[in-house]
Parts: structure tokens; sequence; C-alpha cells
């Protein structure tokens, strides 16, 4: 699954999934600090994973892309779905990651 850039030639993101592999891409508001596409893969009945694949734009700053990271993440924990928990955890994780 790839998403390209709009108003770009070449580059892009893009996730790798198996053929017949279940997915639904979740679509999300652009950010100017990244590009990223989002998918949602069913484990169970209950329970799906998301998969986030970002590239960072180099020239915008640093402090830009980190709280554009923490709103998408918020609004990710925000989604009525099963990852929710997951998600605050790595949130969790990220904030001790960025701390250091």
């Amino acid at each position: 699954i790839r998403k390209n850039r709009e108003k770009e030639i070449g580059g892009g993101v893009g996730v790798l999934v198996k053929w017949g592999m279940k997915y639904k891409r979740i679509k999300h508001k652009e950010y100017s600090s990244f590009e990223h596409i989002i998918i949602r893969i069913p484990v169970s009945d209950r329970t799906a994973l998301l998969v986030i694949s970002i590239y960072r734009v180099l020239f915008v700053r640093v402090t830009v892309f980190l709280e554009e990271i923490v709103s998408l993440l918020e609004t990710l924990i925000k989604m009525k779905d099963n990852v929710q928990s997951k998600m605050q955890s790595i949130l969790e994780q990220l904030n001790c990651f960025l701390l250091f």
C-alpha cells in the first residue's frame, strides 16, 4: 500500500502487506512535518493492529515534528477501537524516549 506525494515526483510512504491479508487504510489529516500512511490489520474479532509508516520532512523544525506526531498519536488513542490501551503504552514509551 503506498501513498505518493501529490505535488512532487518521487517519494512518499508505504507499507508492505502480505498478499491476501485483510487491511483497511485509515484516512487521517495531513501534517506539515511528516508524510504518513496508517493501516488497520484485524488480528481477531476484537483486536486490530495499527501500522503507521512515517517519513519526517527534514527542512521542518524538530519541535514542529514532535508537536505534530504527538497530535497524531493522541488522535489514534481516541479512536473507538481496542488499540487504545496499547497506544497509551506506546505514547508513554515515546515520552520516556524523548526525555533522554
